[in-house]
Protein backbone atom coordinates (compact mmCIF):
# COMPACT_ATOMS: atom_id res chain seq x y z
CA UNK A 1 0.00 0.00 0.00
CA UNK A 2 1.29 3.03 -0.98
CA UNK A 3 0.29 6.64 0.87
CA UNK A 4 0.89 10.00 -1.09
CA UNK A 5 1.20 13.81 0.20
CA UNK A 6 0.34 12.20 3.85
CA UNK A 7 1.64 13.87 7.18
CA UNK A 8 3.91 11.80 9.18
CA UNK A 9 1.36 11.20 12.06
CA UNK A 10 -1.55 9.98 9.34
CA UNK A 11 1.36 7.63 8.62
CA UNK A 12 1.71 6.34 11.79
CA UNK A 13 -1.89 6.26 12.72
CA UNK A 14 -2.40 3.77 9.38
CA UNK A 15 0.16 1.60 10.21
CA UNK A 16 -1.09 0.66 13.56
CA UNK A 17 -4.51 0.35 11.90
CA UNK A 18 -3.45 -1.75 9.30
CA UNK A 19 -0.61 -3.34 11.55
CA UNK A 20 2.20 -2.81 9.00
CA UNK A 21 5.48 -1.00 9.24
CA UNK A 22 6.80 2.38 8.34
CA UNK A 23 9.60 1.60 5.44
CA UNK A 24 11.11 4.12 2.67
CA UNK A 25 13.00 1.25 0.97
CA UNK A 26 12.92 -2.18 -0.23
CA UNK A 27 16.55 -3.47 0.45
CA UNK A 28 15.59 -5.90 3.46
CA UNK A 29 11.38 -6.79 2.85
CA UNK A 30 11.70 -9.80 4.57
CA UNK A 31 12.31 -7.58 7.66
CA UNK A 32 9.60 -5.34 6.96
CA UNK A 33 6.04 -6.28 8.99
CA UNK A 34 3.18 -6.68 6.20
CA UNK A 35 0.10 -5.65 7.13
CA UNK A 36 -2.85 -8.08 7.40
CA UNK A 37 -5.56 -8.09 4.44
CA UNK A 38 -6.04 -9.44 1.00
CA UNK A 39 -4.62 -7.71 -1.56
CA UNK A 40 -1.32 -7.57 -2.00
CA UNK A 41 1.05 -5.30 -4.38
CA UNK A 42 4.05 -6.51 -6.13
CA UNK A 43 6.84 -3.15 -7.15
CA UNK A 44 8.67 -4.35 -10.00
CA UNK A 45 11.49 -2.54 -11.12
CA UNK A 46 14.34 -2.92 -13.79
CA UNK A 47 16.71 -1.31 -16.05
CA UNK A 48 14.77 -1.67 -19.71
CA UNK A 49 11.14 -1.68 -20.45
CA UNK A 50 12.11 -5.20 -22.07
CA UNK A 51 13.31 -6.59 -18.83
CA UNK A 52 10.15 -4.98 -17.26
CA UNK A 53 7.73 -6.48 -19.52
CA UNK A 54 8.93 -9.68 -18.99
CA UNK A 55 9.36 -10.08 -15.18
CA UNK A 56 6.19 -8.94 -14.93
CA UNK A 57 4.21 -11.92 -17.31
CA UNK A 58 7.32 -14.49 -15.30
CA UNK A 59 5.01 -13.37 -12.24
CA UNK A 60 2.02 -13.68 -14.17
CA UNK A 61 2.50 -16.80 -15.48
CA UNK A 62 3.83 -18.12 -11.61
CA UNK A 63 0.66 -16.42 -10.05
CA UNK A 64 -1.53 -18.40 -12.27
CA UNK A 65 0.31 -21.79 -12.22
CA UNK A 66 -0.10 -20.75 -7.95
CA UNK A 67 -3.98 -20.20 -8.71
CA UNK A 68 -3.95 -23.77 -10.31
CA UNK A 69 -2.20 -25.12 -7.40
CA UNK A 70 -4.37 -23.96 -4.70
CA UNK A 71 -7.77 -24.96 -6.61
CA UNK A 72 -5.48 -28.59 -7.36
CA UNK A 73 -3.34 -29.21 -4.73
CA UNK A 74 -1.52 -32.53 -6.57
CA UNK A 75 1.97 -32.43 -7.35
CA UNK A 76 4.43 -33.83 -9.12
CA UNK A 77 7.93 -34.15 -9.29
CA UNK A 78 9.97 -31.70 -11.30
CA UNK A 79 12.95 -31.37 -13.20
CA UNK A 80 12.02 -33.77 -15.69
CA UNK A 81 11.11 -36.93 -13.48
CA UNK A 82 7.77 -36.34 -14.17
CA UNK A 83 8.64 -36.57 -18.31
CA UNK A 84 11.08 -39.68 -17.75
CA UNK A 85 8.57 -41.61 -15.93
CA UNK A 86 5.59 -41.63 -18.75
CA UNK A 87 8.90 -41.99 -21.23
CA UNK A 88 9.80 -45.10 -19.78
CA UNK A 89 6.00 -46.48 -19.90
CA UNK A 90 5.43 -45.60 -22.90
CA UNK A 91 8.92 -47.03 -24.64
CA UNK A 92 7.86 -50.55 -22.39
CA UNK A 93 4.50 -50.26 -24.69
CA UNK A 94 6.70 -50.18 -27.84
CA UNK A 95 7.53 -53.60 -27.86
CA UNK A 96 4.16 -54.93 -27.32
CA UNK A 97 2.73 -52.75 -30.34
CA UNK A 98 2.91 -54.41 -33.47
CA UNK A 99 2.74 -52.78 -37.03
CA UNK A 100 3.64 -49.11 -37.53
CA UNK A 101 2.12 -47.93 -34.44
CA UNK A 102 4.95 -48.80 -32.37
CA UNK A 103 7.07 -45.94 -34.18
CA UNK A 104 4.86 -43.48 -33.40
CA UNK A 105 4.34 -44.47 -29.55
CA UNK A 106 8.80 -44.37 -29.84
CA UNK A 107 8.38 -40.84 -30.93
CA UNK A 108 6.27 -40.15 -28.53
CA UNK A 109 8.54 -41.35 -26.03
CA UNK A 110 11.40 -39.59 -27.15
CA UNK A 111 9.38 -36.12 -27.24
CA UNK A 112 8.80 -36.66 -23.50
CA UNK A 113 12.23 -37.32 -22.80
CA UNK A 114 13.51 -34.16 -24.81
CA UNK A 115 12.51 -32.08 -21.50
CA UNK A 116 15.52 -33.46 -19.45
CA UNK A 117 17.63 -33.24 -22.17
CA UNK A 118 17.17 -29.35 -22.68
CA UNK A 119 17.65 -28.43 -18.51
CA UNK A 120 20.84 -30.15 -18.97
CA UNK A 121 22.05 -28.48 -22.34
CA UNK A 122 20.71 -24.79 -20.44
CA UNK A 123 22.75 -25.56 -17.58
CA UNK A 124 25.82 -26.19 -19.68
CA UNK A 125 25.91 -29.61 -19.52
CA UNK A 126 26.91 -32.47 -21.26
CA UNK A 127 22.89 -33.58 -22.16
CA UNK A 128 23.73 -36.91 -23.65
CA UNK A 129 25.59 -38.60 -20.51
CA UNK A 130 23.15 -36.68 -17.72
CA UNK A 131 20.29 -37.61 -19.66
CA UNK A 132 21.91 -41.38 -19.84
CA UNK A 133 22.68 -41.38 -16.34
CA UNK A 134 18.46 -39.95 -15.82
CA UNK A 135 17.21 -42.66 -18.10
CA UNK A 136 19.05 -45.76 -15.92
CA UNK A 137 17.89 -44.52 -12.81
CA UNK A 138 14.69 -44.62 -13.63
CA UNK A 139 14.85 -48.01 -15.24
CA UNK A 140 16.04 -49.19 -12.08
CA UNK A 141 12.65 -47.48 -10.27
CA UNK A 142 14.30 -44.80 -8.76
CA UNK A 143 11.14 -42.47 -10.60
CA UNK A 144 11.54 -39.22 -8.30
CA UNK A 145 15.17 -38.53 -9.67
CA UNK A 146 16.20 -36.00 -12.16
CA UNK A 147 19.20 -33.70 -13.17
CA UNK A 148 20.13 -31.69 -10.43
CA UNK A 149 21.24 -28.57 -12.12
CA UNK A 150 23.64 -27.03 -10.08
CA UNK A 151 25.87 -30.35 -9.34
CA UNK A 152 25.67 -31.95 -12.58
CA UNK A 153 24.30 -35.39 -11.24
CA UNK A 154 21.43 -37.08 -11.18
CA UNK A 155 19.41 -36.66 -7.78
CA UNK A 156 16.54 -37.22 -6.19
CA UNK A 157 13.62 -34.47 -6.75
CA UNK A 158 12.03 -34.92 -3.34
CA UNK A 159 15.14 -34.44 -1.40
CA UNK A 160 15.63 -31.62 -3.55
CA UNK A 161 12.17 -30.28 -3.23
CA UNK A 162 11.74 -29.43 -6.93
CA UNK A 163 8.12 -30.03 -7.50
CA UNK A 164 5.16 -28.98 -10.31
CA UNK A 165 1.84 -28.50 -10.33
CA UNK A 166 -0.19 -31.79 -11.09
CA UNK A 167 -3.05 -29.58 -13.21
CA UNK A 168 -0.83 -27.72 -15.21
CA UNK A 169 2.02 -31.09 -16.14
CA UNK A 170 -1.60 -32.92 -16.83
CA UNK A 171 -2.72 -30.34 -19.37
CA UNK A 172 0.20 -29.92 -21.12
CA UNK A 173 0.99 -33.52 -21.97
CA UNK A 174 -2.66 -33.79 -22.68
CA UNK A 175 -2.53 -31.42 -25.34
CA UNK A 176 0.44 -32.87 -26.59
CA UNK A 177 -1.26 -36.36 -26.90
CA UNK A 178 -4.29 -34.97 -28.70
CA UNK A 179 -2.35 -33.63 -31.57
CA UNK A 180 -0.96 -36.82 -32.63
CA UNK A 181 -4.48 -38.54 -32.18
CA UNK A 182 -6.06 -35.39 -34.02
CA UNK A 183 -3.51 -36.14 -37.47
CA UNK A 184 -4.81 -39.83 -37.35
CA UNK A 185 -8.15 -38.68 -37.00
CA UNK A 186 -7.73 -36.14 -39.96
CA UNK A 187 -6.07 -39.37 -41.91
CA UNK A 188 -9.23 -41.38 -40.84
CA UNK A 189 -11.66 -38.60 -41.78
CA UNK A 190 -10.32 -38.63 -45.57
CA UNK A 191 -11.48 -42.24 -45.55
CA UNK A 192 -15.02 -41.63 -44.85
CA UNK A 193 -15.53 -39.50 -48.48
CA UNK A 194 -15.98 -35.98 -46.51
CA UNK A 195 -19.32 -37.37 -45.03
CA UNK A 196 -21.63 -35.31 -42.19
CA UNK A 197 -22.32 -36.91 -38.90
CA UNK A 198 -23.60 -35.35 -35.85
CA UNK A 199 -21.58 -34.21 -33.17
CA UNK A 200 -22.40 -32.52 -29.52
CA UNK A 201 -24.55 -29.67 -28.65
CA UNK A 202 -23.43 -26.29 -27.29
CA UNK A 203 -24.37 -25.52 -23.53
CA UNK A 204 -26.01 -22.65 -24.92
CA UNK A 205 -27.87 -21.59 -28.42
CA UNK A 206 -26.37 -18.65 -30.18
CA UNK A 207 -25.32 -16.72 -33.24
CA UNK A 208 -23.50 -14.01 -34.55
CA UNK A 209 -20.94 -15.44 -32.10
CA UNK A 210 -17.37 -16.06 -32.81
CA UNK A 211 -15.24 -19.53 -32.72
CA UNK A 212 -11.13 -19.73 -32.24
CA UNK A 213 -9.15 -22.90 -33.08
CA UNK A 214 -6.75 -22.89 -30.03
CA UNK A 215 -3.20 -24.31 -30.22
CA UNK A 216 -4.10 -27.51 -28.47
CA UNK A 217 -7.09 -28.00 -31.26
CA UNK A 218 -9.93 -27.52 -29.34
CA UNK A 219 -12.12 -24.46 -29.86
CA UNK A 220 -13.46 -21.56 -28.28
CA UNK A 221 -16.74 -20.50 -28.47
CA UNK A 222 -17.75 -16.82 -27.66
CA UNK A 223 -20.57 -14.87 -27.19
CA UNK A 224 -23.13 -14.17 -29.76
CA UNK A 225 -27.25 -14.05 -29.35
CA UNK A 226 -29.05 -16.39 -27.72
CA UNK A 227 -32.89 -17.33 -26.24
CA UNK A 228 -31.28 -17.45 -23.04
CA UNK A 229 -30.71 -13.65 -22.86
CA UNK A 230 -27.88 -11.91 -21.60
CA UNK A 231 -26.33 -15.43 -20.96
CA UNK A 232 -24.79 -15.82 -24.34
CA UNK A 233 -22.40 -12.78 -24.10
CA UNK A 234 -20.75 -14.29 -20.57
CA UNK A 235 -20.89 -17.84 -20.65
CA UNK A 236 -18.00 -18.95 -22.81
CA UNK A 237 -17.72 -22.66 -24.15
CA UNK A 238 -14.92 -25.47 -25.38
CA UNK A 239 -14.80 -27.95 -28.26
CA UNK A 240 -13.43 -31.09 -27.78
CA UNK A 241 -12.93 -32.72 -31.19
CA UNK A 242 -11.62 -35.73 -30.08
CA UNK A 243 -14.69 -36.50 -27.62
CA UNK A 244 -17.22 -34.18 -29.54
CA UNK A 245 -18.39 -32.88 -25.98
CA UNK A 246 -18.09 -29.64 -25.33
CA UNK A 247 -17.28 -28.29 -21.80
CA UNK A 248 -17.54 -24.60 -19.99
CA UNK A 249 -14.84 -21.92 -19.86
CA UNK A 250 -14.39 -19.43 -17.40
CA UNK A 251 -16.79 -16.52 -17.90
CA UNK A 252 -15.38 -13.15 -18.56
CA UNK A 253 -15.27 -9.82 -17.15
CA UNK A 254 -17.16 -7.74 -19.32
CA UNK A 255 -20.17 -9.49 -21.39
CA UNK A 256 -19.87 -8.12 -25.56
CA UNK A 257 -21.39 -9.09 -28.59
CA UNK A 258 -20.20 -8.10 -31.94
CA UNK A 259 -16.36 -8.37 -30.47
CA UNK A 260 -13.32 -9.68 -32.21
CA UNK A 261 -11.87 -12.49 -31.31
CA UNK A 262 -7.41 -13.14 -32.42
CA UNK A 263 -5.65 -16.08 -31.56
CA UNK A 264 -1.93 -14.83 -30.50
CA UNK A 265 1.05 -16.73 -31.34
CA UNK A 266 1.86 -17.14 -27.32
CA UNK A 267 -1.38 -19.17 -28.07
CA UNK A 268 -3.65 -17.05 -25.87
CA UNK A 269 -6.61 -15.50 -27.19
CA UNK A 270 -7.22 -11.55 -27.23
CA UNK A 271 -11.05 -10.74 -26.76
CA UNK A 272 -11.24 -6.55 -28.02
CA UNK A 273 -14.48 -4.44 -28.38
CA UNK A 274 -18.38 -4.99 -28.90
CA UNK A 275 -21.32 -4.06 -27.02
CA UNK A 276 -23.74 -4.73 -24.59
CA UNK A 277 -26.92 -3.94 -23.67
CA UNK A 278 -27.92 -3.71 -20.04
CA UNK A 279 -30.92 -4.51 -17.83
CA UNK A 280 -32.97 -1.22 -20.03
CA UNK A 281 -32.30 -2.41 -22.95
CA UNK A 282 -29.52 0.41 -23.52
CA UNK A 283 -26.70 -0.27 -25.58
CA UNK A 284 -23.19 0.57 -24.72
CA UNK A 285 -19.46 0.05 -26.46
CA UNK A 286 -17.18 -0.62 -24.80
CA UNK A 287 -13.17 -0.06 -25.28
CA UNK A 288 -12.08 -2.92 -22.88
CA UNK A 289 -9.87 -5.91 -23.75
CA UNK A 290 -8.73 -9.13 -22.20
CA UNK A 291 -6.50 -12.36 -22.46
CA UNK A 292 -8.09 -16.19 -22.64
CA UNK A 293 -5.39 -18.77 -21.63
CA UNK A 294 -6.44 -21.98 -22.54
CA UNK A 295 -3.43 -23.48 -20.38
CA UNK A 296 -5.08 -22.38 -17.06
CA UNK A 297 -8.38 -21.42 -18.15
CA UNK A 298 -8.27 -17.68 -16.86
CA UNK A 299 -9.45 -14.40 -18.39
CA UNK A 300 -7.05 -11.38 -17.65
CA UNK A 301 -8.05 -7.76 -18.35
CA UNK A 302 -5.60 -6.06 -19.98
CA UNK A 303 -4.75 -2.18 -21.40
CA UNK A 304 -8.47 -0.79 -23.24
CA UNK A 305 -8.23 0.31 -26.65
CA UNK A 306 -8.01 3.97 -27.33
CA UNK A 307 -11.29 3.57 -28.47
CA UNK A 308 -14.81 1.83 -27.75
CA UNK A 309 -15.97 0.13 -30.90
CA UNK A 310 -17.97 -2.48 -32.16
CA UNK A 311 -18.68 -4.52 -36.12
CA UNK A 312 -14.48 -4.07 -36.30
CA UNK A 313 -12.30 -6.60 -37.49
CA UNK A 314 -9.08 -7.92 -35.50
CA UNK A 315 -6.00 -9.06 -37.84
CA UNK A 316 -3.16 -11.09 -36.66
CA UNK A 317 -0.06 -9.29 -38.82
CA UNK A 318 2.85 -11.58 -38.72
CA UNK A 319 5.12 -9.71 -36.28
CA UNK A 320 2.86 -10.57 -33.55
CA UNK A 321 0.57 -7.48 -33.52
CA UNK A 322 -3.30 -6.98 -33.82
CA UNK A 323 -4.49 -4.64 -36.46
CA UNK A 324 -8.31 -3.34 -35.27
CA UNK A 325 -9.46 -1.50 -38.30
CA UNK A 326 -13.15 0.58 -38.74
CA UNK A 327 -16.35 -0.25 -36.53
CA UNK A 328 -19.45 1.76 -35.25
CA UNK A 329 -18.58 3.67 -31.92
CA UNK A 330 -21.35 4.39 -28.95
CA UNK A 331 -22.91 6.94 -31.15
CA UNK A 332 -23.60 4.57 -33.69
CA UNK A 333 -21.17 6.36 -35.88
CA UNK A 334 -18.99 4.79 -38.70
CA UNK A 335 -15.31 4.89 -37.78
CA UNK A 336 -12.00 4.98 -39.40
CA UNK A 337 -9.89 5.24 -37.01
CA UNK A 338 -7.07 1.88 -36.47
CA UNK A 339 -5.39 0.67 -33.67
CA UNK A 340 -2.36 -1.75 -32.93
CA UNK A 341 -2.27 -4.23 -30.37
CA UNK A 342 1.85 -5.25 -28.86
CA UNK A 343 1.24 -8.84 -27.02
CA UNK A 344 4.80 -8.12 -25.63
CA UNK A 345 3.85 -4.99 -24.02
CA UNK A 346 0.03 -5.17 -23.67
CA UNK A 347 -0.58 -1.95 -25.01
CA UNK A 348 -2.76 -0.50 -27.42
CA UNK A 349 -1.44 2.43 -29.91
CA UNK A 350 -2.45 4.18 -32.51
CA UNK A 351 -1.70 3.87 -36.36
CA UNK A 352 -2.73 5.54 -39.83
CA UNK A 353 -6.58 5.70 -40.26
CA UNK A 354 -8.41 4.41 -42.93
CA UNK A 355 -9.62 6.55 -45.81
CA UNK A 356 -13.06 5.80 -45.33
CA UNK A 357 -14.81 4.85 -42.29
CA UNK A 358 -16.28 0.84 -42.69
CA UNK A 359 -18.11 -1.19 -40.46
CA UNK A 360 -18.98 -4.81 -41.20
CA UNK A 361 -15.71 -5.53 -43.83
CA UNK A 362 -13.69 -7.87 -44.05
CA UNK A 363 -9.34 -7.37 -43.24
CA UNK A 364 -7.49 -10.27 -44.63
CA UNK A 365 -3.65 -10.43 -43.72
CA UNK A 366 -1.81 -11.85 -47.63
CA UNK A 367 1.18 -13.93 -47.68
CA UNK A 368 3.28 -10.58 -48.28
CA UNK A 369 2.20 -9.18 -45.13
CA UNK A 370 -0.11 -6.37 -46.06
CA UNK A 371 -3.87 -6.42 -44.66
CA UNK A 372 -6.63 -6.07 -47.64
CA UNK A 373 -9.74 -4.06 -46.39
CA UNK A 374 -12.63 -4.74 -48.31
CA UNK A 375 -16.03 -3.92 -48.08
CA UNK A 376 -18.83 -1.89 -45.47
CA UNK A 377 -22.48 -2.21 -44.42
CA UNK A 378 -22.87 0.72 -46.63
CA UNK A 379 -22.33 4.08 -48.86
CA UNK A 380 -19.26 4.34 -51.89
CA UNK A 381 -16.93 2.51 -49.43
CA UNK A 382 -18.26 -0.58 -49.55
CA UNK A 383 -16.58 -0.98 -53.19
CA UNK A 384 -13.46 0.81 -52.42
CA UNK A 385 -10.83 -1.46 -51.26
CA UNK A 386 -7.67 -0.72 -48.56
CA UNK A 387 -4.50 -2.06 -48.41
CA UNK A 388 -2.27 -1.44 -44.78
CA UNK A 389 1.49 -2.21 -45.06
CA UNK A 390 2.60 -2.39 -41.47
CA UNK A 391 5.85 -1.48 -42.28
CA UNK A 392 5.18 1.71 -42.87
CA UNK A 393 2.23 1.76 -40.91
CA UNK A 394 0.21 3.62 -43.83
CA UNK A 395 -3.03 2.85 -45.63
CA UNK A 396 -3.64 2.86 -49.45
CA UNK A 397 -7.00 2.75 -51.41
CA UNK A 398 -7.22 1.20 -54.99
CA UNK A 399 -10.78 2.37 -56.52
Amino acid sequence: MAAEHADFKGVERLAQVLGGDIVSTFDTPNKVRVSQGQVCTIILREATQQILNEAERSIHAALCVLSQAVRESRICYGGGAAEMLMATAVSQLVGKTPDKESVAIESFARALRQLPTIIADNAGYDSAELVANFRAAHTAEKSTYGPDRDKGVTADMVDLGIVESYHLKREVVSSAAEMVSRIDNIIRALRTFFAWSATGSMQFDRSSHTATVLSSGKVLVTGGWGGNGLISQIKYELYDPLTGNWTHAADIHVRRLDRTSSLLTNGTVLIAGGWYEDDATEQHVVADAELYDPRVNVWTQVDSMHDGRAWHTASVLPNGKILVTGGIDMFNITIGKCELYDPSTGKWSRTSSMHFPRYSHTATVLPNGKVLVIGSAGGPESQITELYDPYDRKLDHNC
